[in-house]
C-alpha cells in the first residue's frame, strides 16, 4: 500500500498544475486499439487516464504496450494489473498502444498527461 499512496499523493495531485494535458482521445465501436504518439523527454513521467472504458467483450483486460521506432509495439515490461509498471529499455518510448486482450473496444475516453 505504501507504493501506491507515493504514486496517489505525489506531485501530480499536490501540485495540479505540474500535470499537463497533451492528448485527449476517444474510443468508437470497433476500434481496435488506440495509440498516444509523440512522447518525448520533455515530460519527466506521463499519466494516463480513461473514462466509462467498455471492451466488445465484457470483463475483458486492457493491455498496454510501446514502442521505440514508432511500429514494433512489443517491449518488455513489468505491470502491476496496469496501476503501475514500467517499461524495460533503456531507449525513448516514443508512442504507447492500448488493445483490449480480445475483440474490439467499443467505448471510452482516454486522457494523456505529461507530469514536471
Amino acid at each position: 500500500m505504501a507504493t501506491y499512496k507515493s504514486i496517489a499523493y505525489d506531485q501530480v495531485l499536490g501540485n495540479p498544475s505540474a500535470m499537463v494535458l497533451l492528448q485527449t482521445s476517444s474510443v468508437t465501436d470497433g476500434d481496435g486499439d488506440l495509440t498516444f504518439t509523440g512522447l518525448s523527454s520533455d515530460y519527466k513521467e506521463y499519466m494516463i487516464t480513461h473514462l466509462n472504458y467498455k471492451s466488445q467483450n465484457d470483463g475483458e483486460g486492457l493491455a498496454i504496450q510501446g514502442t521505440t521506432d514508432g511500429t514494433n509495439y512489443n517491449i518488455a515490461m513489468t505491470t502491476t494489473h496496469f496501476s503501475a509498471g514500467y517499461f524495460n529499455t533503456t531507449s525513448a518510448i516514443t508512442a504507447i498502444q492500448f488493445q483490449p486482450s480480445t475483440g474490439d473496444m467499443e467505448a471510452g475516453t482516454f486522457k494523456l498527461y505529461g507530469v514536471n
